[in-house]
């Protein structure tokens, strides 16, 4: 039992050790494989070509937090972020072009839903129209005093077509500051040209709406006094709206459906809230962070992810079970990526058997695991002596006692002597 502590503790210093930033978007490409995350504290974006598996940054020239990032497919995509400024990729984030900026605040949503039609959401009453003739961002002042400028800052938006959107606004409480409710709700049905106000709410403030066609949509948020969880649905177009019955405290901060029955809600102490009925009812799901969720993203009913602060997380069983991927760095302590003392997995994706291999520079003993998200030892692959050169074998995806693993992020560990190395493999079940 010690030694399984020892090599937990080991792999644990080597492959998780990760910066604590405010992961304040996400998206998930169709293809579910391909993700990415955006920071608003330091200015960066990492893409995943594995469903968190590995991660690779970006680069990205401007000093400019990013607030949120769209991806269309797996090789389109957009960013927004302070002075509205938007920047596009067409090959899947490894350039980033500037598009336009120039706003008085912010771009906190942004939504494509395809290569010519884009509208994002910003602060002081301003929304953004991307402008395909003339390759520019349009701002778009909403009218006062229907929308008043000094209390609206547009946080969620929701295109169903190229004429129908709906945007929502809030302002979360600064400090000890408790303002009240903020709440706006606003319509266009001409693509953004002109928008007016369905919803001026005095108690709750909305952090972000999804439509799932013309009539069906929802906003979440809460109330800052109490910081009350809230989600209002509507049926007709957001005419009306109806509060559905949320039994948890935490401000909501991202809403994501798949279809009209399917979705997902996230906020503050790591909450993540899930209906399978458009809304009737909402039950709560473990997310393994107790930290404010940001965003939330599915690609279809059962793979989605979410960030938040210092927290990523994914599922492949539409929630049931969530595991943390972390973007980080490896101690200088051990030499990780080195040629002479490695272990590899591949494919770093599989439905069957991974091959496995390693490399020892000298002879040591040696234990070779597989461990789950939390920590625990799925597989001991091998312990004994090891001797200095490659070695290979598989995992077969099936726990000690034989049985197949469900679908997830798994760390493979080699332990040698006093150092240690790892991987990770994503092992898919369909």
């Amino acid at each position: 039992m010690r030694k399984v502590l020892v090599v937990l503790a080991v792999c644990t210093i080597c492959c998780l050790i990760a910066r604590a930033e405010i992961w304040h978007g996400c998206a998930l490409a169709p293809d579910a494989h391909d993700a990415w995350v955006v920071s608003i504290d330091t200015v960066e974006i990492w893409h995943t070509p594995d469903f968190g598996g590995s991660w690779t940054q970006e680069i990205v020239p401007t000093n400019h937090d990013f607030f949120d990032i769209f991806m269309l497919d797996s090789l389109n995509g957009w960013t927004c972020g302070t002075i509205a400024e938007v920047r596009h990729t067409t090959d899947g984030g490894n350039t980033w072009t500037w598009q336009g900026f120039g706003a008085s605040k912010f771009f906190t949503r942004i939504q494509f839903l395809d290569l010519t039609h884009g509208w994002a959401a910003g602060g002081a009453a301003i929304m953004g129209r991307w402008d395909e003739a003339g390759a520019t961002w349009q701002q778009i002042i909403l009218p006062y005093p229907d929308f008043n400028a000094d209390s609206c800052d547009f946080y969620g938006i929701s295109f169903v077509d190229t004429l129908n959107g709906w945007m929502c606004a809030g302002r979360y409480p600064s400090g000890e500051t408790l303002i009240g409710g903020q709440g706006y709700i606003a319509h266009t049905t001409d693509g953004g040209q002109t928008w007016s106000r369905q919803v001026r709410d005095t108690t709750y403030d909305y952090f972000d709406v999804h439509f799932a066609d013309q009539n069906t949509g929802w906003v979440v948020g809460g109330n800052d006094r109490n910081m009350q969880a809230h989600i209002a649905k509507t049926t007709d177009g957001g005419v009306s709206w109806s509060g559905q019955i949320v039994s948890t405290a935490g401000m909501l901060r991202a809403v994501h459906f798949v279809g009209a029955e399917q979705g997902w809600a996230v906020g503050k102490f790591g909450t993540i809230l899930h209906t399978s009925d458009g809304g009737t009812n909402w039950l709560p799901q473990v997310s393994g962070v107790d930290s404010t969720l940001f965003d939330v993203d599915f690609a279809d009913s059962l793979r989605g992810m979410a960030s938040g602060d210092d927290a990523i997380i994914f599922t492949s069983d539409g929630g049931n079970t969530w595991l943390r991927s972390r973007v980080g760095v490896a101690s200088p302590q051990f030499a990780v990526r080195s040629p002479r003392f490695a272990v590899r997995c591949a494919p770093s994706l599989c439905r069957s058997q991974a091959a496995i291999s390693a490399e020892l520079p000298q002879d040591a003993r040696v234990d070779l695991a597989v461990f789950n998200q939390q920590g625990r030892r799925v597989r001991t692959l091998y312990t004994g002596p090891g001797s200095r050169g490659r070695f290979s074998l598989t995992w077969d995806g099936v726990d000690q006692q034989g049985i197949p693993v469900s679908g997830g992020v798994y760390l493979v560990c080699l332990v040698a002597g006093n150092r240690a190395a790892s991987d990770k493999i994503l092992y898919l079940r369909e």
